[in-house]
């Protein structure tokens, strides 16, 4: 029998949970699984190879961002959204089917709650993809609450797990690990398809421009070196709310000859296999998916210490790891390896060694496991 199956996720815009949701979907069973997805904000560059994956995908209509830059007017667009969410979540409920058999929140926070709130006979699986204990979209009393109604909780990585269970140890009997899924085949076959020629040694990095990415500290790191008369290249990958900043800050402190903002790629393995260096400079990950694509693509990485890449990484084993938060300790790293080439190979070769640990036919396996668990 053909188990029906909803899936909650706020958008499908760039980011690393909706990059997993979409390589968990091309790998699904379609003969064993009909899948349905609703977004709490129907946008993101992944809504047409989703659409094409699922039986259904359906949402509210987007955000208006018209109106971002002006601060009163974006102020409004928030307390409309805070309306019509809590309209949503106790609300709109109702005007979804109540016949799945599995309901699936892919992110923790809004999807949660509103997967939660469903009165029905479904199985409820949530998925975290952070470290619970830095980063919360819910305030810990109803995150508890909602957590309590969760049949399943999934977390990305170990340490992610341990955030779970740190903030509500009721959970431990129905919280499990499930790493993402990395297709490494198609990971190094995407990074042929286009040839990225760098003049100069090259770190790069990926990822959303928002506050937990922590690229405010990589840029004055990347400022400390080239102050000091090192001679390289930064780039970073991705779109989001702090690019303007950035620039000033880029701009401001003269360092547009060294420093290229890309935006969003879709296809970023050319730009990480041409790269010397890979750098995570993150507050806070659950299991950082973009770090596990670099090591798969064999780059010596230097990242922050923060839950997924230390497992990632195995403690420092794989990679060279910094403190969150520091600048001093991140420009130390990028020194020590740009300066180092026999470091930098010796990484590269602990990197190829590392890529074992992904196997996305093991984790498809797990998933489709805990999917058939379900009654």
């Amino acid at each position: 029998m053909v188990k029906k199956i909803l899936i909650i996720i706020e958008t499908l815009n760039g980011g690393g949970a909706e990059k997993v949701l979409l390589d968990i979907l091309k790998k699904l069973d379609t003969k064993k699984y009909s899948v349905d997805i609703f977004l709490l904000n129907k946008e993101g560059i992944y809504l047409k190879e989703v659409s094409e994956r699922v039986n259904s995908l359906k949402g509210l209509a987007p955000r208006n961002r018209t109106y971002d830059k002006n601060i009163l007017f974006r102020k409004i667009n928030s307390l409309y959204l805070k309306i019509r969410d809590m309209f949503f979540i106790n609300g709109y409920l109702c005007k979804i089917k109540n016949d799945y058999d599995i309901e699936i929140a892919f992110l923790e926070g809004k999807s949660t709650q509103y997967i939660s709130n469903r009165k029905n006979k479904a199985e409820k699986i949530a998925w975290v993809h952070t470290d619970l204990e830095k980063h919360r979209m819910l305030s810990k009393s109803l995150e508890r609450e909602c957590y309590s109604r969760i049949d399943q909780v999934i977390s990305v990585s170990k340490d992610s797990k341990k955030s779970v269970l740190k903030l509500y140890p009721e959970l431990e009997s129905k919280t499990k690990v499930i790493y993402n899924p990395i297709p490494k085949s198609d990971i190094r076959e995407k990074a042929n398809e286009e040839v990225v020629t760098n003049k100069k040694l090259t770190l790069v990095t990926a990822g959303r421009l928002t506050d937990a990415k922590g690229y405010d500290i990589l840029l004055k790191a990347h400022k400390q070196l080239l102050d000091e008369g090192l001679n390289y290249n930064l780039q970073i990958l991705g779109e989001g709310g702090l690019r303007s900043e950035f620039e000033k800050y880029i701009s401001e402190n003269n360092l547009t000859q060294n420093t290229e903002l890309l935006g969003f790629k879709r296809n970023p393995y050319p730009y990480i296999k041409a790269a010397d260096l890979f750098v995570v400079s993150s507050r806070f990950e659950g299991f950082s998916l973009v770090l596990a694509e670099a090591i798969v693509l064999e780059k010596p990485i230097i990242s922050t210490k923060c839950v997924g890449p230390l497992e990632i990484l195995d403690n420092g084993k794989y990679g060279e790891l910094v403190e969150t938060e520091d600048v001093d300790s991140l420009a130390n790293a990028m020194r020590k390896l740009i300066l180092d080439k026999q470091k930098r190979q010796e990484y590269k070769r602990l990197a190829k060694e590392r890529s074992s640990f992904f196997d996305d036919e093991k984790i498809m396996r797990e998933i489709e496991d805990l999917l058939d668990d379900k009654k």
